[in-house]
């Protein structure tokens, strides 16, 4: 059985379970078979056959496309498939994420610098999705790991953590064919002592080998507008909102009009 893929065999009570789970979605949505799956160019006979549950893997692919869904029992039918929850995503279906990125993101504490570490994403068997690592961050008592949501037909992914009540969240495009993914993060930002305040900011994951890093060819740690390779990093960042991969919305005087720093107690 190949990882991330689906078993050539399916047994019969698997079939039949499968074609109930479709028939009891079908009723829960409030459409008709015709309605949902003829009219996006499934057969009459192809369609009764798989609520009948004679169908062909490739059948069952489309059905679930058309519908969003994954039908199959995942202990049956998968080898490897995440939870509902973080995408039901399967690890053929996100194999290619798999990898060691650089990171690149403003720092908070000094806007003149970024703030640039490695993150590792990959799968794992244990917990049946994908896990990211961040690495070599110079600011290291913040330094995270956390979970891999990916959405159903949607062109993103979400790298995120939940420790102890605080989320932090990271939206990103998928990879492109020059290995970037582009997004913005949301977290806290901690000036000071008990001070913190929410921050956003675009941020970049770039593909590198693990070797790049280790060996300083990618610069890592708080890098400074002297350093050579400040004006590419910084490119790269100002292209998330410049090329449209996100919008931040702010008001006209957001900066006069800024609160002063609310202490924690």
């Amino acid at each position: 059985m190949a990882i991330g893929g689906r078993t050539d065999a399916f047994d019969e009570d698997a079939r039949l379970q499968v074609a109930a789970v479709i028939k009891k979605h079908l009723h829960t949505i409030g459409k008709s078979r015709k309605e949902v799956l003829y009219d996006q160019g499934l057969s009459v006979s192809t369609i009764d056959k798989a609520l009948a549950g004679d169908f062909s893997e490739a059948t069952l692919d489309r059905i679930e496309a058309i519908l969003g869904t994954k039908f199959a029992p995942k202990s049956n039918v998968f080898a490897e498939q995440a939870s509902e929850d973080l995408g039901s995503y399967t690890f053929k279906a996100v194999e290619h994420l798999q990898g060691d990125y650089l990171v690149l993101r403003p720092c908070f504490s000094n806007v003149g610098r970024l703030n640039v570490y490695g993150i590792s994403i990959k799968w794992d068997e244990n917990e049946a999705c994908l896990l990211f690592e961040e690495k070599q961050r110079s600011d290291v008592k913040y330094t995270q790991r956390g979970r891999v949501y990916v959405p159903f037909g949607k062109p993103f992914f979400s790298l995120v953590t939940i420790a102890k009540g605080s989320v932090r969240l990271i939206n990103l495009y998928l990879p492109e064919e020059d290995g970037i993914c582009r997004g913005v993060i949301s977290t806290l930002h901690n000036p000071m002592a008990a001070s913190f305040q929410p921050a956003t900011c675009p941020i970049v994951l770039k593909r590198i080998s693990i070797d790049e890093l280790n060996d300083g060819v990618a610069a890592a740690g708080f890098v400074s507008s002297e350093m050579p390779q400040y004006t590419e990093y910084k490119d790269l960042l100002d292209g998330v909102i410049g090329d449209g991969y996100a919008v931040l919305v702010t008001g006209a005087d957001f900066v006069e009009r800024r609160k002063p720093l609310a202490l924690v107690s």
